[in-house]
């Protein structure tokens, strides 16, 4: 207990000699940066549409192109939950040892998330390519990779390191779709 004494005496004198404080701007500046990460999609959008493709080329993100009028590609609107989930994902909620570096360096982004206008703007988005396990988003946040291919799996929009093995999975499926 006595030699708490001596720190308690230290750490009362360093706070009131403290006459530093951040600026104003300073301040909110961290505090905005920390509720970002906390709340990644903290802007409005009407909706959420997540989407793979077998060619990463067909959309261009603030195109004029229509999501659903991609021919080679398979998308879901998210719905609450899974955007609570994508939310979590991207604030860095879940650890993961992974490591992001490990791959290719093609950026073939085959696995989607965009934040859309009801009109098919496209107001924010995230690209992710599991070939090369890089990604590139219009959003602050902490994702990694494990945690991106974990959400996408937990959509059924699974992710396939190897290109063939995902023109085999996703193929067919298209297919399907477009006959119906």
């Amino acid at each position: 207990m006595k030699q708490l004494i001596p720190l308690l005496l230290f750490l009362t004198f360093a706070f009131t000699a403290c006459t530093h404080e951040p600026a104003p701007a300073e301040a909110v500046k961290t505090e905005n940066q920390k509720a970002v990460l906390e709340n990644c999609l903290n802007f409005k959008f009407d909706k959420a549409i997540a989407f793979v493709t077998i060619n990463p080329y067909v959309y261009e993100r603030g195109g004029t192109n229509k999501i659903e009028d991609l021919k080679d590609s398979i998308s879901i609107q998210l719905n609450d939950e899974q955007l609570k989930l994508l939310n979590d994902v991207l604030a860095g909620k879940y650890k993961n040892d992974s490591n992001d570096n490990s791959g290719a360096d093609c950026f073939n982004p085959r696995h989607h998330v965009f934040f859309l206008k009801n009109d098919g703007t496209v107001l924010q988005y995230i690209s992710v390519c599991f070939e090369c396990n890089n990604k590139e988003f219009s959003i602050a946040n902490k994702a990694d990779i494990a945690n991106l291919e974990m959400f996408f799996n937990l959509i059924q929009l699974p992710s396939f390191i190897d290109f063939y093995k995902h023109l085999n999975y996703y193929k067919p499926k298209i297919k399907s779709r477009a006959k119906n």
